[in-house]
């Protein structure tokens, strides 16, 4: 016991802070990724010696013990929310009391509902924590509620990019200067909503060295039953914006690269319909070289060498880390999203947005040289992995939480 005492006054000594005791508030709307990741965050909160309860509301999308389950997995302990929005009596009041007798130092409000919610709630409350904001990015919230965020109440706002923190900054004055950029991380891709999906650990390492060409040792027996042979290298299309115009765009990609790599083989996945896809391949002569894969992005990458992005991205969408954990390197329009995740000419290519001759020309690049890919799609993977992490993640939540306290360095190991 003396050992323990010393150690924490030693800690004290050192700027350590006290454990911090937090609360996150969420409201079962969408698809539940942004609640998983806001999960799997109190989770490595947690495993730092920090308290995190969670808040459930009811609402529409997600489940509510869809939800709940994600945060009770984490190890916290969960309380089911009346939602306001069913004007059931009491609703604001029980937050309220919740808020008040758990003596938070922060509440976290995940999305902008879900932190229009918690200052409602404690109003004129006596003792109130600090708000943090957790904003969604597809689609950023509209005017009215970004607004709130401005106002003294919500003391930090976080965001997952630069390009999202300065459109919401564009979209109202006053919000850019208590915002902070966290990226998502590499281990979310394993929390969608329509399930397990791999992560670190789970994915596969594909394009491994010392087995030949690479489509050897990726998706074979997909490959096989969609009749692609082995040597056939095969890029796929990552849908960014509208699915109908990301696959008309990457089918005229493909026309441009087969008249280079004749042996070359596209394959699209929903959202593409493929119908859609069908018709825009016969548009252009290319109908016999384009497929459609089962299993959305992750049937799609566990297929392809190569992704294509054929649309610019303001946001980091999920499938901009899921294809380099894969080690699939991203052909892509130079921008905002494909910035922050590609590294030109190491972990894959950026082109001049706009330029389909220059996308396809690196397509083609890529395709010509499987020794290429597969040292890319490693470099990709480790680049992921070192700067996406939920280690990463934690810490700055960590410190934006002991700062909302009042306290000025990082806590936590």
């Amino acid at each position: 016991m003396a050992d323990a005492v010393e150690g924490a006054e030693a800690a004290a000594g050192e700027g350590m802070h006290p454990p911090l005791r937090l609360f996150f508030l969420c409201v079962a709307e969408g698809d539940g990724a942004l609640h998983a990741r806001a999960a799997a965050v109190a989770g490595a909160l947690r495993a730092r010696g920090h308290e995190v309860v969670g808040g459930v509301v009811g609402g529409e999308g997600a489940s509510a013990a869809g939800v709940a389950a994600r945060f009770e997995a984490a190890g916290c302990e969960v309380v089911g929310v009346p939602d306001p929005g069913e004007r059931r009596v009491g609703s604001f009041l029980a937050l309220r009391r919740r808020i008040r007798a758990g003596r938070f130092d922060a509440a976290h409000g995940i999305g902008a509902r879900a932190t229009g919610l918690l200052l409602s709630a404690t109003t004129a409350l006596r003792g109130a924590p600090p708000v943090l904001c957790t904003l969604e990015s597809e689609p950023l919230p509209g005017r009215s509620a970004l607004k709130r965020l401005r106002g003294a109440r919500v003391a930090r706002v976080v965001v997952e990019s630069e390009v999202v923190r300065r459109a919401v900054g564009r979209a109202v004055w006053g919000v850019t200067r208590k915002s902070e950029v966290v990226p998502p991380f590499v281990e979310a891709v394993v929390c969608t909503a329509g399930g397990e999906r791999g992560g670190v650990g789970g994915v596969p390492a594909h394009g491994v060295a010392g087995a030949g060409d690479d489509a050897a040792v990726r998706g074979g027996g997909v490959r096989e039953a969609l009749g692609i042979p082995a040597s056939d290298p095969v890029a796929g299309l990552l849908v960014e914006g509208e699915a109908a115009e990301a696959a008309a765009a990457f089918v005229a990609v493909a026309a441009m690269v087969l008249h280079q790599v004749p042996e070359a083989r596209f394959a699209c996945a929903a959202p593409v319909d493929p119908g859609e896809l069908a018709a825009r391949a016969r548009e252009r002569g290319v109908e016999s070289r384009v497929v459609w894969v089962e299993g959305g992005t992750a049937g799609l990458l566990a297929v392809v060498d190569v992704a294509v992005v054929t649309a610019g991205s303001e946001t980091l969408p999920l499938h901009w880390l899921e294809a380099p954990l894969r080690e699939v390197p991203i052909v892509a329009y130079d921008g905002g999203g494909s910035r922050g995740v590609v590294r030109h000419g190491a972990t894959g290519f950026l082109a001049r947005p706009g330029d389909v001759r220059a996308l396809a020309a690196r397509v083609v690049e890529l395709l010509r040289q499987p020794e290429r890919r597969r040292a890319m799609g490693r470099a990709g993977r480790a680049d992921v992995e070192s700067r996406f992490s939920l280690e990463a993640a934690a810490t700055a939540y960590e410190r934006i939480f002991n700062e909302m306290r009042g306290c000025t360095s990082t806590a936590g190991s």
